[in-house]
């Protein structure tokens, strides 16, 4: 009798052993189950976290077509972006030729959804209307510009349909001096050197002219002896004050005793005022690193001190300063 009870005991047990290994399982199964639709949860959250923390401000800027960029152009098919962080944006898509003889611009606004803005215009200023949808992407965007039916067809004015992939005008690029006389360049070959400065060694100083705006002005660049573009110096003082007609001076040397030679410039205009007179303008460009910058308080003096016509003028000024 005892051995009967003791195996219906010994059954019993083996049964809830079952009963609580398979409560067990389920438990783990729910458990497991829980985690993943946790774990689910928080990738789709991290998305989504990833997605906001997106700065759209880093679109804020001038942005241009490459190949000008390259050719030193400021030409063309530009948009210009003022855009904050989260996306809302405020600008202008313009077009201009080198004279400015047609200017296209369509001001626009609105907020990035999906890296994406688009805007309904109604006019560019050559009675075009249209769509402008500005895709988002790494270092670069895409302006796509589609007119309306109602736009005008005989009118070949306007910034154009089409895709226009765009870049951020301060992007690194590599220039040769073919490039900048592809986009308008004229290189004065009695004014421009070869050299040593420091902090680049072995150089060809390059002067020259170009037209922006409707008007001639002196540009310089600094290239390697096989003609690569290595700087290009700020804009010259002496742009705009009359009409330019050529450089008639550049000098190397140490104008603020830092043992770095600078480069004085000496430009000739027509005066504004008066095309049949002559005027000089002075600028002294002074290194620093890798970069040369103008003082445009000491530009003044010089230049109104009347020790501006040639090079001795300009060091006797210097050294009684």
């Amino acid at each position: 009798m005892k051995k009967f009870y003791t195996y219906i005991l010994i059954i019993t047990l083996c049964f809830s052993s079952i009963g609580c290994s398979k409560e067990e399982k389920k438990e783990n199964e729910n458990n497991n189950k829980a985690v993943v639709e946790e774990k689910d949860e928080k990738e789709i959250n991290s998305g989504v976290s990833e997605e906001k923390k997106i700065d759209y401000s880093a679109y804020a800027g001038h942005w241009v077509n490459e190949k000008l960029l390259i050719q030193d152009f400021k030409y063309g098919t530009t948009v210009d972006l003022d855009v904050d962080e989260k996306g809302y944006v405020n600008g202008s898509v313009y077009s201009a030729t080198e004279n400015l003889a047609h200017i296209a611009q369509v001001d626009i606004n609105g907020q990035i959804e999906n890296n994406k803005l688009s805007y309904d215009f109604d006019e560019d200023g050559w009675e075009h209307s249209g769509n402008i949808e500005i895709e988002f992407k790494e270092n670069s965007i895409v302006l796509n510009i589609k007119y309306n039916e109602k736009s005008s067809e005989n009118n070949l004015w306007g910034i154009g349909e089409g895709a226009f992939p765009l870049i951020n005008d301060t992007t690194p690029v590599k220039r040769t001096l073919n490039d900048i006389k592809d986009g308008g360049f004229v290189a004065q070959e009695n004014q421009s050197f070869d050299t040593k400065i420091d902090n680049y060694g072995d150089i060809k100083f390059i002067s020259g002219l170009k037209r922006e705006d409707g008007n001639d002005i002196a540009v310089f660049y600094i290239a390697d002896r096989n003609n690569n573009i290595l700087y290009k110096l700020p804009a010259f003082y002496g742009n705009n004050k009359g009409r330019f007609e050529e450089v008639n001076c550049v000098a190397f040397m140490d104008f603020n005793g830092d043992n770095l030679k600078d480069i004085l410039i000496i430009g000739k205009f027509l005066s504004n005022e008066d095309f049949s007179k002559e005027i000089h303008v002075a600028s002294i460009y002074f290194q620093e690193g890798k970069e040369f910058k103008n003082n445009e308080s000491l530009d003044n003096e010089i230049n109104n001190s009347g020790h501006n016509e040639n090079m001795e003028s300009v060091v006797e000024f210097m050294k009684n300063s």
